[in-house]
This record gives C-alpha cells, structure tokens and sequence, in this order.
C-alpha cells in the first residue's frame, strides 16, 4: 500500500527515486513468493531506470531477477542476470553482493553440471565472505576500542572533578 502511495508521489512529481519505489515492490513479491510479479517489478524498474542509470538499482534488479530464475531453475537466464549483477558490484566494489553473486553463480553451474567453474565460483565466494566478514570484525574491534577510551575519559574527568572537590 505504501510503496503504491509513493509511486502514485513520485509520478506527479517526476520524482527520479520512481524505479526505486518499484524495485521495493518486486522485493517484497519476491518475499511472497509470487515470482511473476516480482519478473515484472524487476523489469519495469529496469526499464525505468534507463533514463537515470542509477547503478545501485540497477544492481538490486538484476540480482533479484537472477535469484528468481535460479530459483525457477533458469540457469541460463539466471547466469545471464548474475553476471550483470556480479559486474556492478564490482564496479561499486560491493563485496557482500559480490559473495551473494557468486554463490548464485556456483549454485547455476553446479545445477549445469560445470563443476570447475562451480568450484571457482564458491571459492570466490569463500574468498570474499571472509573480506566482508574480516572487514565487520575489524569495524566491531574499533568500535569497542572507540568505546573503551571514551569509557576511560568519562572516569578519568569524574576522578579530576572529585579531586577538585576535595581540594576546595
């Protein structure tokens, strides 16, 4: 209901956030299950996207359309959709959707029965989910390190302000 009130807003408007309101759509039909209309979503925010090139929908589209037709068996189509997905993603260098890709990819070449290029598939996979999963470790230890020394200020100030209150 809402995503309809925004594409019916950003019609009048000519709002160029208008593939964006459609992608939001094919997602949430695709989490219902009904593929049809997710193809279609997909498509016309594709097809809406064109004037404004917007890499990032563009990149959820044809992720999304891969996923539907790996889904429905289409490994072709879905390799199809991938590879312009995986290339995108590159270019954004969007590691978490690139490790997706590849594991779709994998999953497309195994069903074809390409085992080699499967195996180079799940290990890019591997390769890149530990990139992304090292980078969020990393992040989480300076966050904590950030905390600890905010921590250690707050308590070194109290000390300083009771010291000064018992100095006067």
């Amino acid at each position: 209901e809402y995503y309809q009130k925004s594409i019916e807003l950003r019609e009048k408007t000519n709002n160029p956030a208008l593939p964006w309101s459609y992608l939001g759509i094919a997602s949430l039909y695709e989490e219902m299950g009904d593929q049809a209309k997710a193809i279609e979503n997909y498509s016309l925010s594709l097809e809406l996207n064109e004037q404004n090139d917007e890499k990032r929908c563009n990149l959820h589209c044809y992720l999304g359309l891969g996923k539907i037709h790996t889904l429905n068996g289409h490994s072709g189509e879905a390799s199809d959709y991938l590879k312009i997905a995986l290339e995108i993603a590159e270019s954004l260098k969007a590691k978490p959707i690139i490790y997706e890709t590849y594991l779709l990819l994998a999953e497309n070449a195994e069903r074809e029965r390409d085992y080699k290029a499967a195996l180079k598939f799940y290990r890019l996979h591997q390769q890149f989910k530990e990139e992304v999963l090292n980078s969020e470790m990393l992040n989480k230890l300076k966050y904590q390190q950030i905390n600890y020394e905010t921590e250690s200020a707050r308590q070194e100030a109290e000390i300083y302000q009771l010291r000064n209150v018992e100095l006067k």
